[in-house]
Parts: C-alpha cells; sequence; structure tokens
C-alpha cells in the first residue's frame, strides 16, 4: 500500500529488508539501517526487528572497541560548497596479494557534504597520489580550491606541493600530533576497516573489491540529529536502494491494455507449461506402473494372447 513518499510493508517481511539493507550499507549499524528503510518504507516494529537481526550478525564479532564515542574536536572549519575544500589522507599498508599490485587506500572527503571516496593505489609516493587525484577526482567532479591533509612526507614534498599550485590548489596541513583536527576523516577509517574486516572474512586478497560498499555505507549515514545523507548534499538527491524500487508506479506512458495484454500472455504461458508438467506426470507414472513386479505377469499374458 503506498502512503505518502514510501509504502506500507507487512511486519513479517521487517527481518528479510533489514537484512538486504544491512548488508548491503556494508553491516551499518542499527540506527543507520533504520534510518535507511525509514526514507522508503513504513513498516511496524521495524527498530525492534533491525536490532534483532545486527545482534545476530557477524559482524558483531569483530567489531574493534574503542574509548570515546566522539572526538574531542571537530576537524577544522570546513567549507559551504561541494568540491571547495577536500580532506585526504591514507590507509595503509594493507595485505599484499598476487592478485593485484594494491597495498594503500587513498581516503578523500568533501567538506561541506562530507561525501567521501575509497581509492586503491600501489604506494603512496607523491607521483602515485597526484595521478589518482587527477585521474579519479578533479576530472570527474572538478578541481577543488584547497586540499587538507596531515604531514607525511608525500604530502609535504617538493612534488606534490608544486602540483598543487600548478593546479590553483591550496595545500594546507593539520598541526603536528594533533589527528583529532582530522576527525572527520579519521573516523571513517575506522569504518572502513570494519567493513573490509568482515566482508573478507579472512581472505585479504579480496579488500580492494570491498571499497565501494564501504564507501556506500559512509555516504549513506545520517549527519548529527538530522535525516539528510552525504550523498545527498553531495549530488542533491536521494540514494535509492535496489529495493526501493520494487514498489514503484506504473508509468503515465503504459496503458491499461498493454497492461491487461502482458497480463493474459503471462496466464496462457503459465497455463501451457503446467499442461506440459501434467503430461510429464502421467507419462513418468504410466511407465513406473509398467515397470512394477505385480503388473509384469499380467501385461506378458495380454501379449501372448495377442
Amino acid at each position: 500500500m503506498r502512503l505518502k513518499d514510501g509504502y506500507v510493508i507487512p511486519r513479517k517481511y521487517a527481518p528479510d529488508i533489514a537484512r538486504k539493507y544491512h548488508y548491503f550499507y556494508g553491516h551499518s549499524d542499527s540506527k543507520q539501517t533504520t534510518a535507511c528503510i525509514s526514507k522508503h518504507f513504513y513498516i511496524f516494529g521495524l527498530a525492534k526487528a533491525v536490532q534483532k537481526v545486527i545482534s545476530r550478525c557477524i559482524c558483531q564479532y569483530t567489531r574493534a572497541r574503542r574509548g570515546t564515542d566522539r572526538p574531542v574536536a571537530t576537524s577544522l572549519g570546513g567549507a559551504m560548497v561541494p568540491m571547495d575544500c577536500v580532506f585526504i589522507d591514507v590507509v595503509g599498508p594493507l595485505p599484499l596479494s598476487a592478485k593485484h599490485p594494491y597495498r594503500f587506500v587513498l581516503s578523500c572527503m568533501d567538506a561541506a557534504s562530507r561525501h567521501i571516496w575509497f581509492f586503491a593505489i600501489s604506494s603512496s609516493t607523491s607521483q602515485s597520489l597526484i595521478d589518482t587525484l587527477e585521474s579519479r577526482l578533479i576530472y570527474p567532479y572538478g578541481c577543488m580550491r584547497s586540499l587538507r591533509m596531515d604531514n607525511a612526507p608525500s604530502f609535504r614534498s617538493t612534488t606534490f606541493r608544486g602540483w598543487c599550485y600548478s593546479r590553483g590548489i591550496v595545500p594546507t596541513y593539520v598541526p603536528s600530533f594533533a589527528p583529532h583536527r582530522n576527525s572527520l576523516l579519521e573516523r571513517q577509517h575506522g569504518v572502513l576497516k570494519k567493513v573490509l574486516k568482515v566482508l573478507c572474512a579472512g581472505d585479504t586478497d579480496l579488500w580492494p573489491q570491498f571499497l565501494p560498499v564501504a564507501m556506500a555505507r559512509c555516504n549513506s549515514r545520517c549527519l548529527g540529529d538530522t535525516s539528510t545523507t552525504p550523498f545527498e548534499l553531495f549530488y542533491g538527491r536521494p540514494c535509492c536502494s535496489p529495493w526501493s524500487d520494487r514498489f514503484c508506479d506504473l508509468r503515465s506512458g503504459i496503458s491499461d491494455d498493454s497492461v491487461k495484454f502482458e497480463a493474459d500472455r503471462r496466464l496462457r504461458r503459465r497455463n501451457a507449461q503446467l499442461k506440459d508438467i501434467i503430461a510429464l506426470l502421467d507419462k513418468a507414472e504410466a511407465d513406473s506402473f509398467l515397470r512394477t513386479p505385480t503388473t509384469n505377469p499380467i501385461n506378458n499374458r495380454r501379449q501372448f494372447k495377442k
């Protein structure tokens, strides 16, 4: 049943929907999973069903226990428009494999919308970072005005700073021994590691292919006490899950006659398949009856009389 912008779903389907959303968004927590489902569906007892599903998930056995839930300080002042300022950092080294050349992850976060990207890179040199930023971030989304990063040698090098100035980018650095000054990005590194730990399931050769799942989880989280996500702020539209469009209404271009014709066609096809199945069952039953020991003497007598 349609209700405003969502659909009313029976209560018995709540665990299945909660499980699908929980897996799709990289084993997200109960608050994020409930918020994502509530954008498209109305389900009675949803929060209880989500908590029950997550409490039995394998991700509860791989969670890292840390101290405070929130950082002692926020990041430096952000920007007001997307791609005005971008936070960047390098995660790694991660397990090396013969199946892929990647060893590090370049993480980038838009300061205005909190939208995040994870890019697998083979090395953390300045040239590797420059090539990745140009091909994966600047060309698709445009050039940013400033980059904010820590004091790693690859960021402090003359090559990297010269590239920034040649592009019109202002490089800014957080103070030394103060990672909490870039806490918005640092906190998402914990989410990235948790997602990779759960999805890899001990096979460390697969971690590059799960980076999009980690991105989907980070970009679908609710910001603060609002229901707005980084995806909505960056792209200006809500993120549609694979299950939110299954109950969409028919388009206006589809007439009632075409829908009725398609329904009749499917019904005729189903009846034809049922007839074929019934004929095969009758034939199999007749063959089994002829092969039974009790009927063989009778058949032999009939053949002898003929």
